[in-house]
């Protein structure tokens, strides 16, 4: 009886889904979770696998992601890999040991065939992991060609880019490198000028990313 009252099967009547319900209170009994996902082969856990909250993105990412799951019944498992293939690999692996139903992929460092061999659904959020991954992104390189040309028609004359490990080892993962051929393409045929800034993926905020910033705007104070 207790068994169907927790997981809601066949019919009990209210009398005594309340005695059951007591009783677990007064003994301060707590189901397990892991038990009944193996029973149920169905953990209703997804985990998320992002470069590092502090970003605003991926914050708002979190924030999103996590309030359809609970709306839905899933609960979150949030990893912050901070870029590192060591950290990333020991999250995928704590990922697979509590049997998540499915991973969300904002950051790989990793070889796209560790992800392969998972067996877990993947869906990847704004980075290219493989062909049979699916991806959910925007239109990056139509956003950056109507970034350069909405500040055209406001006027700028020399326009400036900024962005994170563009060129770096892992650029084709990022879809911001797409971001960044556009706005580039749109001002071929224009006699705007443009310079641009690569920064180190480890953050707007880091001394040696600031540093460079400053360095920039001093190299280049009529950027508009």
């Amino acid at each position: 009886t207790v068994s169907r009252v927790l997981n809601n099967r066949g019919y009990i009547s209210q009398a005594t889904r309340d005695k059951v319900a007591q009783a677990m209170k007064e003994l301060n009994y707590q189901p397990n979770e892991m038990a009944r996902s193996l029973f149920r082969k169905k953990s209703n856990m997804i985990g998320l696998i992002i470069p590092t909250v502090s970003h605003p993105f991926f914050s708002e990412l979190v924030y999103h992601l996590e309030y359809h799951a609970d709306q839905n019944g899933y609960k979150v498992l949030l990893c912050n890999s901070n870029r590192d293939i060591s950290k990333e690999r020991k999250y995928i692996d704590m990922l697979k040991k509590n049997q998540v139903d499915a991973i969300v992929m904002g950051s790989n460092v990793q070889d796209v065939k560790h992800y392969l061999n998972l067996n877990l659904p993947i869906i990847s959020f704004d980075r290219t992991v493989a062909n049979n991954i699916p991806i959910v992104t925007s239109d990056n390189y139509t956003g950056g060609r109507l970034a350069s040309r909405l500040l055209v028609d406001k006027g700028c004359r020399k326009l400036a880019h900024i962005s994170g490990g563009v060129g770096g080892p892992n650029h084709a993962a990022l879809l911001a490198s797409k971001r960044f051929q556009g706005f580039r393409e749109e001002l071929l045929d224009t006699e705007i000028e443009h310079v641009s800034l690569e920064l180190e993926i480890t953050g707007l905020g880091d001394k040696r990313n600031v540093d460079e910033l400053v360095r920039f705007f001093q190299e280049h104070p009529d950027a508009d």
